[in-house]
C-alpha cells in the first residue's frame, strides 16, 4: 500500500525544468523538487508527464520531498485509489512539530 496525497487532479497543469516540476490548479501553483540522482549516485528517472492532467487520472505526491510518486511513477488512475487518511489524533512533540496518527476511510470521495 503507498500512502500519498492527491495534489493534482483533472485538468491542473504540469510543467517540468530540469530539477523541477510546477503544478498549478485554478492559477495556484506549487513547486515540487525532482531527485536528479538517488543516494547511491544513481540516475533517477523521471515520469513522462503530460502538460495537462487528463480526466481520470490524479497526482500524487509523498510527505518527503524525496518521496518516490507522481514525478518518478507518473499519473495515477482515479479508480487505484482505494480510501482516505484523515487525522484522528495531534499531539505536540517537544520541537514544536505536530505528529499525527492517521485512520484510513474506505471509499472515494470526489477530489476538488
Amino acid at each position: 500500500m503507498l500512502i500519498k496525497r492527491v495534489v493534482g487532479v483533472a485538468g491542473d497543469t504540469i510543467e517540468q525544468s530540469g530539477a523541477s516540476l510546477r503544478l498549478c490548479h485554478s492559477g495556484e501553483c506549487r513547486e515540487l523538487e525532482v531527485m536528479v540522482a538517488d543516494s547511491r549516485g544513481d540516475v533517477m528517472l523521471k515520469a513522462n508527464l503530460p502538460s495537462v492532467i487528463p480526466e481520470g487520472y490524479v497526482f500524487l505526491a509523498g510527505e518527503h520531498p524525496l518521496s518516490l510518486d507522481s514525478r518518478y511513477l507518473g499519473l495515477w488512475q482515479l479508480h487505484s485509489v482505494r480510501g482516505r487518511l484523515v487525522p484522528v489524533l495531534t499531539t505536540k512533540i517537544p520541537e514544536g512539530e505536530f505528529h499525527q496518527r492517521y485512520r484510513i476511510q474506505r471509499g472515494l470521495e470526489a477530489v476538488s
